[in-house]
C-alpha cells in the first residue's frame, strides 16, 4: 500500500499538464479561502467543497499517465487505475481533513461556545470528502453518470427541501457530542469513503477510460 502511494507520487512529475493542474489547484484554494474568510465563516459548506476538490487534481494527474503507452503495456496498469489513484486521493484528502480539524480545534479553544458549530463543520467536511471519493471511484470510466450523481448529491445537500445536509449534521452534532467524537466520526466517514472509492475502481476497472474525463489534448490517445 505504501509502495503504491510512493510510486504514484513519484510518477506524477511525468503526468500531463502539471503546471495547468497546479494553477487550477491554486484557484480552488483561493476560492476555498474566500468562502472561509467571507460571510460564510470558517468551515462553511462551500468552503469545505472547494478544499476537498483540491484532492481531485492529483488524481487527474495520475489518470493522465494511464493514457501513455508505457503504462498501457506495464504490469502496473491495473494498479495505476485502482489502488494508486485511490491512495493518492485518500492521502491528500486526509491531510486536508486533519488540517481543517486542527483549525476548528483552535477556534474552539478561543471560542468554546462555537464547539457545536465546529462539530457540524467537521462532519460537513467529512461528507464532502466521502462524496468526492464515491465520485472519483467511477468518474474516469463513467464520467457522465458519476457527474450526474455528484450534482444531484450536492444539490440535495445544499439546496434540497429545507437543507438535507443541515438535518444530517444537526443529528450527528448534538449538544452532547464532543469535538473529539465528531473528529473521530468524521475520520470514519472519510475512511469509509476511501474504501468505497477503491471498490468502485475495482468494479469498473475493465471499462475503457472515458474521453470526457480527460483533457482535450489527451482524448486522441484513448
Amino acid at each position: 500500500m505504501i509502495r503504491d502511494l510512493r510510486t504514484g507520487l513519484k510518477l506524477m512529475r511525468y503526468a500531463y499538464g502539471v503546471k495547468t493542474n497546479l494553477t487550477q489547484a491554486g484557484v480552488v484554494l483561493a476560492m476555498g479561502l474566500l468562502y472561509n474568510l467571507g460571510e460564510g465563516g470558517i468551515g462553511n459548506g462551500f468552503g469545505n467543497l472547494f478544499f476537498m476538490s483540491m484532492a481531485i487534481i492529483p488524481v487527474q494527474l495520475c489518470y493522465s499517465l494511464s493514457v501513455s503507452d508505457f503504462v498501457k503495456t506495464s504490469p502496473m496498469r491495473k494498479r495505476m487505475q485502482t489502488s494508486v489513484p485511490v491512495l493518492i486521493h485518500c492521502f491528500i484528502a486526509a491531510l486536508i481533513y486533519l488540517a481543517e480539524v486542527l483549525l476548528f480545534g483552535l477556534v474552539c479553544l478561543g471560542n468554546p461556545e462555537l464547539e457545536r458549530d465546529m462539530c457540524r463543520n467537521i462532519l460537513s467536511l467529512a461528507v464532502m470528502a466521502a462524496a468526492m471519493m464515491l465520485y472519483l471511484g467511477i468518474c474516469y470510466k463513467y464520467y457522465l453518470v458519476s457527474s450526474v450523481f455528484l450534482i444531484l448529491f450536492l444539490s440535495t445537500w445544499f439546496l434540497g427541501g429545507l437543507s438535507v445536509g443541515k438535518y444530517f449534521l444537526d443529528f450527528f452534532s448534538r449538544s452532547e457530542t464532543s469535538f473529539r467524537s465528531a473528529a473521530l466520526l468524521g475520520l470514519g466517514i472519510v475512511a469509509l469513503g476511501g474504501a468505497a472509492e477503491y471498490l468502485g475502481t475495482l468494479l469498473v476497472y475493465r471499462a475503457p477510460l472515458s474521453k470526457m474525463a480527460q483533457q482535450a489534448s489527451l482524448r486522441k490517445a484513448l
